[in-house]
């Protein structure tokens, strides 16, 4: 079963973070730099605190953007962070970020982030894992591998 982990070792490794005082227009360039959809929050220390995503600045659009250089990451992340372990397999992972309506899983080892996984990984992950078990089952049933 794949872990996690087995994700993130395919995966590139970069993880993109805010500091709570960076302000809105800087999250929407910083996500549009990286073609990301979510940034992590953290303090000067590098701990996480929050992540910011588009449907958090959508959420904000509502109220307008007249203030986008006075509004920061701070008032407008998510501060209960759903976050994840290395260990945890992908149909825990999907059904941990289906239950929470979330699509970006920051990975923790400790209190030390080591890299964020999308909804978009787990069902690749998940597709590729059933493609082989089918592939296995099928060369079984058809005798390319003795009992």
């Amino acid at each position: 079963m794949t872990t996690v982990n087995d994700l993130l070792k395919a995966k590139e490794q970069r993880v993109y973070s805010i500091l709570p005082q960076t302000t809105l227009l800087q999250v929407v360039k910083t996500l549009g730099q990286y073609k990301v959809g979510a940034l992590l929050v953290v303090d000067p220390q590098g701990k996480l605190i929050g992540i910011v995503s588009e449907r958090d600045i959508v959420r904000k659009a509502q109220d307008g953007f007249s203030t986008i250089e006075k509004i920061t990451a701070s008032e407008i992340m998510t501060k209960d962070i759903v976050v994840g372990v290395a260990t945890d397999d992908m149909s825990y992972v999907m059904n941990i970020m289906t239950k929470n309506k979330i699509r970006h899983l920051p990975i923790m080892d400790g209190s030390k982030i080591i890299g964020v996984i999308t909804i978009g990984d787990v069902v690749k992950a998940m597709l590729s894992e059933e493609k082989y078990e089918n592939r296995m089952l099928r060369d079984y049933i058809e005798g390319k591998y003795p009992a």
